[in-house]
């Protein structure tokens, strides 16, 4: 009974999670002003129009911010969690517990979004010859408003962009002070303990 309940716990999160990304995805990309008609764009708008589409008729988005897209992925994240805390530990969880612990998840997930993409865009900018131009031009648009202001800040030496490296090194700082403490903090409450 255990195997099973530990492969409904891995399915729930998995689905919950990979939806999620997607609709972060979606978020940054509007955010960002991004060319959707790269095929990966349309592929994250098709997956996400008809989610965002029914929030938007009630919360419009406020100076370039998808409101409705991050109360989207704030309930998702509620959803998950009380899923995943009931499977695991039969109680219902406290619901400031569950805020925290999903502001706490977004956040972490944005992380790693920007960093993986980051890294990527680096790796991909070395060998830009053996990749899919719209998949580099993908991780431009996303990646270059964090670069862009950390380029202000260390000036490419000799040629070489050093401003990924200052960025990868703040998110991992933000990462380590407020998010990993953050879901601890959640984690706790909603359980409580």
């Amino acid at each position: 009974m255990q195997s099973f309940t530990n492969g409904i716990f891995f399915l729930t999160r998995t689905l919950f999670d990979l939806y999620i990304f997607i609709m972060m995805l979606r978020i940054i990309l509007n955010w960002v002003h991004a060319d959707m008609r790269t095929p990966l764009s349309q592929f994250i708008s098709k997956i996400t129009t008809p989610t965002l589409k029914l929030i938007r008729k009630i919360v419009p988005a406020v100076h370039g911010i998808d409101i409705g897209g991050i109360i989207v992925l704030l309930l998702l994240e509620i959803l998950k969690f009380i899923f995943l805390i009931l499977l695991s530990s039969g109680g219902f969880p406290s619901i400031g517990g569950l805020v925290v612990l999903a502001f706490a998840e977004l956040l972490q997930q944005l992380i790693s979004i920007f960093f993986y993409s980051i890294l990527l865009f680096v790796i991909f900018s070395w060998i830009t010859t053996l990749i899919n131009p719209s998949l580099y031009y993908f991780l431009f648009q996303i990646t270059e408003p964090l670069l862009r202001p950390a380029r202000r800040i260390i000036p490419s030496i000799a040629g070489l962009d050093f401003s990924p490296v200052l960025v990868l090194i703040f998110l991992k700082f933000i990462q380590m002070i407020l998010t990993q403490p953050l879901l601890i903090i959640g984690y706790q409450m909603a359980i409580g303990h």
